[in-house]
């Protein structure tokens, strides 16, 4: 079946965070903007069409996460993931941030920390922040183009009792890096040997242009006692605005503590339109869809890629493993970091996610959303050679 991935869906009299964000000379210009990962055109139809069916139907009602909700899960995970999970494993959320806050209430007392690895997606922090908690860094290296996370300083911060749990992307957001199995296990070893809560967000693992499988982190044996893993309809289907997660956590008393903690985060229902999606989107309809939307993305990122190696060589980009941003560092121009945003706004109009925004040394960096048209991509890259084309 054929999917239309060449038109930008409408924003307009939605309350659409993204387009509210889109300056205001993009926007004159039908321009999108490259900031915020979301894709700019329309989700998978089997989910619609679920969605539609369910509101068709007139009932919103309290939503549980019967048999038939699970059964969708549990297909998914294992045709997607490559991943054999059980049903009581599963616990429903209202979204990743909510699911990263409720951790940390759950086991991260008052005068103990959370571990992150900048770069890192904002929230995580931020989160942290509003709950009175402290965060502490342990910073990815970057070596030959490429980020590895630095395992003997993360053993340093994991061996400190008073850092009780550690944040782990993967795909990683912002760079797009996929980390190995190997990487994972030995998360999983400092995990058990420390025991130090492992919070996964693997909203990302679907998408994974760069053809190498996310391993579940919570599939590894060793680090099961401790680890918790977070997946959602949230970028495979371009659901971020729906406040929903499927939380996967094999140890029983883990999972007791994270859904009593939940439950006092005044945690009700499933948002019986996020049950339809969930149960529109794990199914083969849906999954030929992600297919058929992972190939363009591979397509955009591939162009991308190509163009900034060939023609602004002096912009590196990060491969893109897995998700559909880059990572871009703009250090070539030499501009201060709280200026880049606006600059290349000025000079290109090209509006990105700023890397000063994702911690660590990042000010010359800006991140980029691949999931848009052929056309808005090409577009985007012209302006950049007109301005900077041939190392000027």
């Amino acid at each position: 079946m054929g999917y239309d991935f060449e038109t930008i869906a409408k924003r307009e009299r939605m309350g659409s965070l993204k387009l509210a964000m889109t300056p205001e000379v993009l926007r004159e210009k039908g321009l999108v903007s490259f900031a915020a990962g979301e894709m700019d055109f329309p989700t998978a139809p089997s989910l619609v069409e679920a969605v539609v069916r369910a509101a068709e139907n007139g009932l919103f009602g309290f939503t549980l996460k019967d048999e038939t909700y699970l059964s969708h899960v549990l297909w998914w995970m294992e045709k997607a993931r490559n991943w054999q999970i059980r049903p009581e494993w599963v616990v429903t959320a209202y979204g990743t941030i909510f699911s990263v806050a409720t951790c940390i209430r759950a086991f991260v007392g008052r005068d103990e920390r959370v571990i992150v690895q900048p770069p890192f997606y904002s929230r995580y922090q931020q989160a942290a922040d509003r709950l009175g908690r402290q965060t502490v860094y342990n910073p990815m290296v970057l070596e030959e183009g490429c980020y590895r996370m630095d395992l003997a300083g993360l053993e340093r911060l994991m061996a400190d009792p008073g850092n009780r749990m550690l944040i782990l992307c993967n795909p990683h957001n912002p760079s797009g890096r996929v980390f190995t199995r190997q990487e994972l296990a030995e998360v999983a070893r400092l995990s058990a040997r420390y025991k130090t809560i492992v919070f996964s967000d693997e909203i990302f693992a679907e998408v994974i242009p760069g053809g190498r499988p996310v391993t579940p982190y919570a599939s590894l044996a060793e680090g099961q006692r401790h680890a918790i893993t977070c997946t959602s309809l949230g970028k495979a289907f371009n659901c971020t605005g729906m406040n929903l997660a499927n939380v996967i956590i094999p140890d029983e008393d883990l999972r007791t503590r994270f859904q009593a903690q939940r439950d006092r985060d005044h945690y009700g229902s499933i948002d019986p339109g996020a049950y339809a999606a969930v149960t529109g989107a794990y199914s083969p309809e849906g999954f030929d869809w992600l297919q058929a939307m992972v190939r363009h993305v591979k397509e955009c990122s591939d162009y991308v890629h190509g163009f900034m190696k060939e023609r602004l060589w002096q912009f590196p980009v990060l491969p893109t493993e897995g998700g559909f941003v880059c990572w871009i560092d703009f250090g070539a121009l030499k501009k201060p970091a709280e200026e880049l945003e606006g600059y290349l706004l000025e000079k290109a109009l090209f509006h990105v996610d700023p890397g000063i925004g994702y911690g660590g040394q990042c000010g010359g960096f800006a991140r980029m959303n691949l999931a848009s048209t052929r056309k808005q991509l090409k577009g985007a890259m012209e302006r950049l050679e007109k301005v900077w084309g041939g190392g000027r």
